[in-house]
């Protein structure tokens, strides 16, 4: 699909996309799962603590609603209203306990192109390193994904760290302070970009 048909397409607001890893699918499960992830939604209210929402609502503030001529869909959520029993799941609900965090804790956002050409995101957990986050999310990643592929980069002068999924997607995160900000695309130029437009 071409920028223009990312630019356009309407119907797709916040909430209203899937949240992939080539970029995240139940919040990394899916981000981080590799490739692909079926729909997800905004969480409903009833599900989190209202300052938990709007702390992770606040995250998208952080990534850009357009880049170039590609229009990004942004949501949010909190790892209460998307964690379940997947290998991914359990893996990071098991560090946040052990970190005496609750699911809650763990904040997410996302903004994303229509095509799923692109997407950037960030993630914190209250308390966490974001260098510690960024290792936590990569071996939770491993058991979906034997074969993941992880290596060094630096992409818009940024050191970044570059998953290669089984199927061929690829993940670029970034610990920077106490949050991973990623960026999923199978361009690095377009990467590049995209780690131009975060903070």
């Amino acid at each position: 699909m071409s920028a223009g048909s990312d630019a356009s397409t309407p119907g797709e607001g916040p909430g209203r996309r899937a949240l992939p890893p080539a970029a995240v699918a139940a919040l990394a499960a899916a981000v981080l799962a590799g490739c692909g992830g079926g729909p997800a939604t905004r969480p409903p209210a009833g599900g989190q603590a209202h300052g938990a929402r709007a702390t992770a609502a606040a995250l998208e503030a952080l990534l850009p609603g357009r880049l170039g001529g590609l229009r990004l869909h942004k949501a949010s959520a909190t790892g209460a209203g998307v964690l379940g029993d997947d290998a991914f799941s359990r893996s990071l609900s098991s560090f946040l306990r052990s970190r005496h965090l609750r699911s809650s804790d763990l904040r997410f956002a996302n903004a994303r192109t229509a095509s799923g050409s692109l997407e950037l995101g960030v993630f914190e957990a209250a308390g966490v390193d974001g260098r510690r986050l960024l290792d936590t999310i990569v071996a939770a990643t491993r058991p979906n994904a034997p074969s993941l592929q992880v290596a060094a980069a630096t992409l818009a002068g940024r050191p970044v760290t570059r998953l290669v999924y089984p199927g061929g997607a690829v993940l670029y995160l970034e610990a920077s302070g106490a949050r991973v900000f990623y960026v999923g695309t199978q361009s690095e130029r377009l990467a590049t970009r995209a780690f131009g437009a975060l903070p």
